[in-house]
């Protein structure tokens, strides 16, 4: 063996077994997967159970927005004076009512009308009570559970 090739042998060895320097304690950072959400199956409820109610109750003013989605379809009054121009869906939310005697006036006219509802949000994003696995994947919203509605003309 000449020389050269023992010199070759000796290099790769060296730098295959020493690539990381001793004192080079930094841990290796492996990609880590995103968690995904629950997958749920046609038909089965998607709301959270254990979803609680915060203690803040609150009245708020909001409008109704048409979309062709089971998307959140309410914002605050605030809210959407504050991004007219935009489409900003973070601002939306779910309402349902405390029990079915408060659902929403049957002449209720969403280009006429906003309504003003007293209740509470639950603590997490979430499903309206209730909501079924369909076709659609709607996104999880803040839910903002009333027990008063008022009709009121915009």
């Amino acid at each position: 063996m000449t020389k050269f090739t023992l010199f070759i042998i000796l290099f790769i060895l060296t730098s295959c077994n020493y690539s990381k320097h001793e004192d080079d304690k930094s841990p290796v950072r492996l990609p880590v997967k995103t968690k995904k959400l629950h997958e749920f199956k046609r038909g089965e409820e998607m709301s959270n159970p254990n979803n609680i109610l915060e203690p803040k109750i609150q009245t708020l003013e909001l409008d109704y927005a048409v979309f062709s989605c089971a998307c959140p379809n309410w914002i605050q009054k605030e809210d959407l004076e504050k991004d007219k121009n935009t489409l900003n869906m973070k601002h939306y939310i779910y309402i349902e009512p405390e029990n079915k005697k408060l659902e929403l006036p049957k002449n209720f006219d969403a280009f006429k009308n906003r309504i003003k509802v007293t209740g509470q949000f639950y603590k997490n994003k979430d499903y309206l009570k209730g909501t079924i696995q369909g076709e659609e994947n709607p996104e999880r919203a803040k839910v903002f559970r009333y027990n008063k509605i008022e009709l009121t003309t915009k």
